[in-house]
C-alpha cells in the first residue's frame, strides 16, 4: 500500500505489475474526478463540495490552445476556465469545437466580457496562438503566450496525481 502510495496507482502497475495501464483507464479515469455545487443547486447526497467564490480563491485563470482552421479535419480549439483554492482545482466552463482565426478571437473577446477576471490568460505559443495574442492584445487583458514542455499525454500525465487524489472538479 506505501508503494502505492508513493507511485499513484498508474506507476505501480507500470512498474510493479509491469501494466503500464490501470484497469479501465489509460492516463487518468473518470471515477477520478469529483464534482462541485454552486450556490443555487442543493445536493441531497450532501458529498458535494460548495463551488469557492472568486473572492474566496486564490486564482482564477484561462486556458488555451488554438488552431488555425475551422474544417472538421483540422485541431480544435480548446479553450478551459479554472478556479484553484488551497490544492483543489475547479473546472468552471470550456469549449472544444472547430474556430477559424475570427471566430476565435470572437470567443475570446466573449468570454472576457462575459466574466471578467484578474486571472491570467495563457495561450499556447503555437498555432495562431502568436496572431490571436497580437490582434486580441488591445481589447482582453493577461494574454500571456506560453511554450508548453513535453507532449501533451506527458503534461497529462503530469496533471494525474492531482485528478488521482481527488483535487480536480
Amino acid at each position: 500500500h506505501g508503494m502505492i502510495s508513493s507511485l499513484g496507482r498508474r506507476g505501480y502497475d507500470a512498474q510493479v505489475q509491469q501494466s503500464p495501464s490501470a484497469i479501465g483507464g489509460g492516463i487518468i479515469k473518470r471515477a477520478w474526478f469529483r464534482f462541485y455545487r454552486l450556490d443555487w443547486c442543493p445536493d441531497p447526497s450532501g458529498i458535494k463540495p460548495l463551488l469557492p467564490t472568486m473572492a474566496e480563491a486564490e486564482e482564477d485563470v484561462e486556458s488555451w490552445d488554438l488552431a488555425f482552421k475551422s474544417h472538421s479535419d483540422s485541431s480544435y480549439v480548446a479553450g478551459q476556465r479554472w478556479r484553484k483554492k488551497g490544492a483543489n482545482k475547479y473546472l468552471l466552463a470550456e469549449i472544444h469545437e472547430h474556430l477559424d482565426f475570427p471566430a476565435t478571437c470572437q470567443m475570446m473577446m466573449r468570454w472576457d466580457k462575459e466574466n471578467p477576471r484578474d486571472g491570467a490568460r495563457w495561450v499556447e505559443d503555437a498555432a495562431n496562438g502568436p496572431a490571436v495574442i497580437a490582434q486580441l492584445r488591445a481589447t482582453v487583458p493577461r494574454l500571456i503566450a506560453v511554450k508548453p514542455e513535453g507532449s501533451k499525454p506527458a503534461r497529462l500525465s503530469a496533471a494525474s496525481r492531482d485528478i488521482e487524489a481527488g483535487n480536480v472538479y
